[in-house]
C-alpha cells in the first residue's frame, strides 16, 4: 500500500535525509520504520491503558475493609 504525504517543509525533508543517511537507508525505508515504530508504540499503549484499567477496576470492585 502506498501513501502520499504532501506540503512537508524542505527543512523537514533534509532531517528526514540525514537521519535516513545516518542509518545507511533510504528515505522511505527509513520513514517505513518509523511509522512501523509509532504504529506499534501506539497499540503497545493501548493494551498497557487497557490492563491499567482492568486492574483499577479490579481493585475498585472489590469490597472495603473497614477495620
Amino acid at each position: 500500500m502506498d501513501i502520499c504525504i504532501r506540503g512537508i517543509n524542505e527543512s523537514i525533508i533534509k532531517s528526514l535525509d540525514q537521519s535516513a543517511s545516518k542509518r545507511g537507508m533510504s528515505r522511505e525505508e527509513y520513514l517505513r520504520q518509523c511509522l512501523e515504530r509509532i504504529a506499534y508504540d501506539d497499540r503497545a499503549l493501548e493494551s498497557r491503558y487497557v490492563q491499567q484499567l482492568q486492574l483499577s477496576l479490579i481493585h475498585i470492585s472489590e469490597p472495603t475493609r473497614l477495620d
